[in-house]
C-alpha cells in the first residue's frame, strides 16, 4: 500500500508524540507529517530538548534528512542552526548527538527509526552540513515559475533515481499576489513542508507550517500567495522532477475554506493557534 494522499495539514493542528524506545533518542518527541505503512519511511517534526544528547554511539537502518527550524543541534562535530540541511545515509554513525537549547527539526526517514545491523554498510549520498540560507538563489524552472520573483536552492540531487530536495522562495510585492493560474501534474511524489508565508490553494489557505504528500500524476492549481512564501520541497518515487501543464486556467479563490484530503484515521485539532511556528 503506498503512502497516502495529504493534501494538506498544518503541523500545530497535530499533536507531540514521544519517540519509540528503539529509536535511542530517549526524550525527544515528534509529530508524524505522513508515513508509509509497508516500508515506516516518515516525514515528521522532531522536538529536541535543552541539554539532550545521546546515551551511546548509533548507526541506523535508514537515510536520515534534516533541515532545522528552529533551536540548535550537533552531530559528531558539527553544529547545525536554522536554515541547515543534512543527508545522513543508512548506516552513517553519530558517534555523539546532542543540543544545547533545543531544537526544531523537519526530519525525513526512509525505513522505520531502527538500528542498523553490526555489519551494515554506509550507505551512498552523504550530504553531512548545507548552509541554507547561505547559498545564493538561483533560477527556477517553470512555465509560470520562471519570473525574477522566485528563487530555487538545490540542496540535494540523487544522480541514480532523481530524488531532490530544494528550498523555493517566491516574493511578493506588498499591494500584490503571486498567482498561478494553470494547472500542473508531477510524475513523481511532491512533498512540501511550508516554512514561511502563505499559499492559497483549492482546499484552502496554506501557512507557516503547512504539509502536503503529493502522489505522481495529482493535478494541483490554481494557486497564489499574497504574502510571499519559503517552502521546503522533496520529489521522490518517479524522478527526476517535472512538469506537465494543462491548458486549462482558472482564477484563484483566496477564500476557499479548509476542505483537506486525509489519511484516514488522522487525528486534528482544528482550533490550532495560527501565531504558533509548528
Amino acid at each position: 500500500m503506498p503512502r497516502p494522499h495529504l493534501e494538506f495539514v498544518q503541523s500545530q493542528m497535530l499533536a507531540w508524540r514521544p519517540l519509540e524506545p528503539q529509536s535511542g533518542r530517549a526524550g525527544v518527541e515528534r509529530k508524524l507529517l505522513s508515513a508509509d505503512p509497508d516500508s515506516g519511511a516518515s516525514s515528521n517534526i522532531f522536538r529536541y530538548p535543552a541539554g539532550w544528547q545521546i546515551a551511546a554511539p548509533q548507526r541506523l537502518g535508514c537515510a536520515e534528512e534534516l533541515y532545522v527550524l528552529w533551536g540548535d543541534l550537533r552531530i559528531n562535530a558539527i553544529d547545525y542552526g536554522p536554515g541547515d540541511y543534512a543527508y545522513l545515509p543508512a548506516g552513517y554513525s553519530r558517534h555523539a548527538m546532542g543540543s544545547v537549547n533545543g531544537a526544531v527539526v523537519v526530519t525525513f526517514l526512509e525505513a522505520r527509526l531502527t538500528p542498523a545491523t553490526a555489519d551494515a554498510p554506509v550507505a551512498a549520498g552523504l550530504i553531512d552540513c548545507v548552509r541554507g540560507n547561505e547559498l545564493p538563489w538561483g533560477k527556477a524552472v517553470g512555465s509560470e515559475l520562471d519570473t525574477a520573483a522566485v528563487g530555487f536552492k538545490l540542496l540535494r540531487l540523487d544522480p541514480d533515481n532523481g530524488d531532490r530536495t530544494w528550498l523555493l522562495n517566491i516574493d511578493v510585492t506588498p499591494g500584490e499576489a503571486f498567482e498561478i493560474n494553470g494547472v500542473e501534474r508531477h510524475p513523481c511524489v511532491e512533498e512540501t513542508f511550508l516554512l514561511q508565508g502563505d499559499m492559497a490553494m483549492p482546499m484552502g489557505r496554506m501557512r507557516t507550517g503547512a504539509y502536503f504528500w503529493r502522489p505522481p500524476h495529482i493535478p494541483h492549481g490554481p494557486m497564489g500567495t499574497q504574502t510571499g512564501f519559503l517552502g521546503l520541497f522533496r520529489c521522490k518515487e518517479g524522478g527526476p522532477f517535472a512538469t506537465e501543464w494543462s491548458e486549462a486556467r482558472g482564477p484563484i479563490d483566496w477564500q476557499a475554506p479548509y476542505a483537506p484530503i486525509l489519511p484516514a484515521g488522522m487525528q486534528l485539532n482544528h482550533d490550532y493557534d495560527r501565531g504558533q511556528a509548528y
